[in-house]
């Protein structure tokens, strides 16, 4: 049995894009979330939607779409960048 859950999280007031997310990502823990959009990444309680931290990757806005990723210890947030022939890998750590 599944039960449905409605919630709506603000992430950054000031995104009036459509769609806002260009990628959504969840820790392996579940309490963790990753949003990105705009060029920047958004970590957030995944339970509250409080955010918890800003990166910012330096993409312009309007650029193609990032994506981010947790290490499997929900440690380390990893990005690729949209840059052609760029080959780079941007590294954050939780907290940081």
């Amino acid at each position: 049995m599944f039960t449905h859950v409605s919630c709506v999280l603000q992430v950054a007031p000031e995104l009036h894009t459509t769609p806002p997310f260009s990628h959504i990502q969840f820790s392996a823990d579940g309490k963790l979330m990753l949003c990105v959009a705009e060029g920047h990444i958004y970590q957030l309680d995944a339970f509250n939607g409080t955010l918890l931290q800003t990166y910012n990757t330096g993409v312009p806005a309007g650029s193609p779409g990032l994506s981010a990723i947790f290490s499997p210890d929900s440690n380390y947030i990893l990005s690729g960048m949209p840059v052609p022939a760029s080959h780079v890998i941007i590294v954050w750590i939780y907290g940081l």
